[in-house]
């Protein structure tokens, strides 16, 4: 079989966008077309604040870089996930497991892909408990309830008492991202900084950028697509393409001033912590009142505002 091959440049951002809802047919490709590309940063990402760690700091440290934004000399930015849209019919699904490790108290990969009928492999690389839970988004239930979930609805509670410890569930067709179901988050109980997101989709063609931010694309049946890509820093972008031996390249300029217009917003960005979490006032006689001022930082990268005040 003869490949032939596209040059897609892009520039980072955020797709937050709807998935075809047809049924995918796989089977053999004739005159595929490889669509290969490296999605880039523009400009100079944000300052990040580093995430200070509350629990367990022998395995975890006593704080964590964010790691939102890992860039190459070339600008190529690391965990953008990148996939076609209006794909109806190529290569079959791959055959392969999602592999979510918790290692540092960090999850490794960040970013990861997932492809229905396949199964997610979570496994602890630490010493310690991690309670991991994997949120679907749930666009639309925040937009019609009145008590949204802000994280999305748990499709899996999973216990991981000891190192090495592994759970595989099976990847569920309602688990595919569309708009109305967001991506999904990794989270946990026990380390409320850890995060990490999954994409899981109903046709092969996606991929998530490595350390230069490349991205591969095989055997695409030639056509018409969307090009998409999601960063968990960045905004939205999406391209039309033409895949087909004579297509120009696709270069696309988009940085973190962009905002998200649709699907989920990225985790992470505000997290108050206290630096205080116990408190010994000792003996407090009747009537005696004891104050004390605790102190509240903000890990993330937006801003932290404090709405309302209960009073005791």
């Amino acid at each position: 079989m003869v490949k032939r091959m596209i040059q897609a440049v892009a520039l980072a951002g955020l797709v937050v966008l709807a998935s075809a809802s047809f049924a995918y047919e796989g089977g053999e490709v004739k005159g595929g077309v490889d669509i290969k590309g490296v999605i880039k940063y523009s400009g100079t990402p944000p300052k990040e604040a580093a995430i200070h760690v509350d629990k367990d700091d022998a395995v975890c440290g006593k704080e964590q870089n964010p790691e939102t934004y890992v860039i190459s000399g070339d600008k190529g930015i690391k965990n953008a996930v990148v996939w076609l849209e209006g794909v109806s019919k190529g290569k079959p699904l791959p055959k392969q497991d999602i592999t979510i490790s918790i290692k540092g108290c960090k999850v490794t990969p960040l970013a990861g892909i997932g492809f229905v009928g396949g199964e997610y492999a979570i496994k602890n690389e630490d010493t310690i408990l991690h309670a991991i839970q994997l949120k679907l988004g749930l666009q639309y239930q925040k937009s019609v309830s009145s008590r949204p979930l802000v994280d999305g609805s748990t499709i899996l509670n999973l216990a991981l008492p000891t190192k090495d410890a592994i759970i595989k569930k099976p990847v569920k067709n309602y688990h595919k991202y569309t708009k109305d179901t967001g991506y999904i988050s990794v989270k946990s109980n026990t380390h409320n900084w850890l995060r990490g997101y999954v994409f899981v989709f109903d046709q092969p063609y996606a991929a998530v950028t490595d350390d230069a931010g490349k991205f591969d694309l095989t055997n695409v049946p030639p056509g018409d697509y969307v090009l998409k890509v999601w960063h968990e820093g960045t905004g939205v972008i999406e391209q039309n393409i033409k895949a087909a031996p004579d297509a120009k390249p696709v270069e696309i300029d988009i940085s973190a001033k962009d905002k998200p217009t649709a699907g989920n917003v990225p985790s992470g960005k505000v997290q108050a912590l206290f630096k205080e979490t116990k408190l010994d006032i000792g003996t407090v006689k009747r009537g005696q009142t004891v104050t004390h001022q605790f102190e509240l930082s903000n890990a993330g990268t937006e801003k932290l505002i404090i709405k309302d005040l209960i009073p005791a």
